[in-house]
């Protein structure tokens, strides 16, 4: 084996290198900020319709609870009123999430007005709560994430009434389909309906579901660091 003057063997001396350290002072600040954003996202919209590109029909967060609908008045004189539901439910599913969120924000910013001594003051039956505060914060940050999740799958109040009302339109050409051809014309008519409203989720929403995921992960490595205790801080080489 040929090794070189300083007893390196050729080839495993990097020309560059580089260190990422897990800093518990940068760390302290990803749930803060995640949660921060997270419930400001939620008074902008989410979904809507925005036929030409302007949004038209739109729900916030909030809106969604109880089917509440954001009408732009130019919008909705350029289309004649028309509009493209019928009546737009409510969702007991959001309300949870809400709920959660507005938790998961409480919990974050109590360190900030809450002194030692105010802890030392607090009721016995609250004490143990605070102190396992950041594991209740994961438990609250990963709930409302899964809840974020399946109302992703599940669809809002009102992309599914915009969608009851193509099929209730559509309900007559869909029955008397007979052909496999039939029912790929009916399929294209649906598709048409939908699309002339121009539905979809807003920038607003992948930046909830982004701090959404930043929060459950920052609470989740500061909880990893936390259960380290007195090691080294993690890090992570790279060489070139």
């Amino acid at each position: 084996m040929t090794t070189t003057a300083s007893g390196e063997t050729p080839g495993t001396v990097y020309a560059h290198s580089a260190t990422v350290w897990i800093s518990p002072r940068v760390l302290r600040w990803v749930a803060p900020v995640a949660v921060i954003a997270l419930a400001a996202l939620l008074f902008l919209p989410w979904t809507g319709a925005s036929p030409g590109g302007y949004r038209v029909y739109t729900q916030n967060a909030f809106q969604t609870i109880w089917g509440g609908v954001s009408i732009d008045p130019v919008g909705a004189e350029a289309l004649d009123f028309v509009k493209p539901y019928d009546s737009v439910g409510g969702n007991r599913l959001m309300l949870f999430y809400v709920l959660l969120v507005l938790l998961a924000l409480v919990l974050v910013l109590a360190p900030l007005w809450l002194a030692h001594d105010d802890v030392q003051a607090l009721r016995p039956i609250l004490r143990p709560l605070w102190r396992w505060r950041l594991q209740l914060l994961g438990a609250v940050a990963l709930g409302a994430f899964v809840l974020l999740v399946i109302q992703l799958w599940m669809g809002f109040g009102l992309e599914a009434a915009a969608a009851a009302r193509v099929d209730k339109n559509l309900a007559g050409e869909l029955a008397a389909a007979k052909t496999p051809a039939e029912h790929e014309k009916a399929k294209i008519h649906r598709g048409l309906e939908m699309s002339a409203f121009s539905f979809g989720r807003t920038l607003w929403f992948y930046l909830a579901v982004f701090s959404q995921g930043l929060l459950v992960a920052g609470v989740a490595l500061e909880l990893w660091l936390e259960r380290r205790g007195a090691q080294p801080l993690p890090r992570i080489d790279g060489h070139a």
